[in-house]
């Protein structure tokens, strides 16, 4: 259990609290999103370092297939909606 904190096309940033994936590892993750049915995704890690501001670790992950502008996009104003609007 972690948190996204960066979704893109080809990749996530995840915040876990342990380090114990590896770079280069096969990975599953499914996006608990507030609105819609959980999202599996899978890819490779291919970083983990410490986070830099907070605690835990940072772990790279690139995607096995691209997502399309229009879901990041979707899955952004989901999950972060622009000031005011109501969640």
């Amino acid at each position: 259990m972690g948190e996204t904190e960066n979704l893109s096309q080809s990749g996530i940033l995840l915040r876990l609290p342990t380090d114990a994936l590896v770079p280069g590892a096969p990975i599953r993750v499914t996006l608990r999103l507030h609105r819609r049915s959980p999202l599996t995704l899978t890819g490779r890690v291919v970083w983990v370092r410490p986070h830099p501001d907070l605690w835990g670790w940072a772990v790279g992950i690139q995607l096995g297939e691209h997502l399309s502008e229009e879901m990041v996009i979707e899955i952004a104003d989901e999950e972060y909606p622009p000031w005011g609007a109501p969640r």
